[in-house]
């Protein structure tokens, strides 16, 4: 396990896993972040010399965000489960003075 979230090489055998993994799969977002925020570092300015726009970060930003949406795209074949459905449709909630009053006893 330690082996699949390293961030050696951006986390390159985890994102394998990903990629080669029976869908729908949902991504550990901290992952992303962490891209993002790496991005955004100094060392990755938006413009280079003279002007220009760093394209390189815009299109490592573009395949994060599309690695990203596609899982967002994938659809879920859940089946309903009646009892589990029922059970909290009709589960009753504490407020939390209640819950309080109870927790001190």
């Amino acid at each position: 396990m330690l082996d699949i979230a390293s961030p050696t090489s951006n986390y390159k055998i985890y994102k394998k896993l990903l990629r080669t993994g029976v869908d729908p799969t949902v991504p550990f977002l901290q992952i992303y972040l962490r891209q993002f925020f790496m991005l955004n570092e100094d060392q990755n300015p938006d413009y280079l010399r003279r002007g220009l726009i760093n394209l390189q970060k815009r299109r490592v930003i573009y395949r994060e965000l599309e690695e990203i949406r596609h899982f967002q795209n994938l659809k879920y074949n859940f089946t309903e489960v009646v009892d589990l459905v029922n059970f909290f449709e009709n589960y009753e909630t504490v407020d939390n003075e209640d819950f309080i009053s109870v927790v001190r006893l």
